[in-house]
């Protein structure tokens, strides 16, 4: 974010919103260490407070938001998605 790393999803939102985070409740998804079926989807984060949806939708508005998404398969194969691109990566 504004070409700053976080090394997780609490970092992020900490970074994004400073300190109102300590008010908002995110739900979030790690799929670290599991495997996923073809065609399965996750989502990282999910905020139902719809508050707290404006507080994200604006900070989003101001901020240069950027997400990888590094996926390897069983096989050792990775890659790595930045929104829609996806490409073949040594991400892990």
């Amino acid at each position: 974010m504004d070409n700053k790393e976080a090394k997780d999803l609490s970092e992020f939102f900490k970074l994004l919103l400073g300190d109102k985070k300590k008010k908002m409740a995110v739900i979030s998804s790690y799929v670290n260490g599991r495997v996923m079926s073809a065609g399965e989807n996750f989502r990282p984060f999910e905020v139902l407070d719809s508050a707290n949806i404006k507080l994200l939708d604006s900070a989003f508005a101001i901020h240069d938001v950027r997400f990888e998404i590094c996926y390897c398969s069983i096989y050792k194969e990775c890659w790595l998605s930045k929104g829609v691109e996806v490409v073949e990566s040594d991400c892990p």
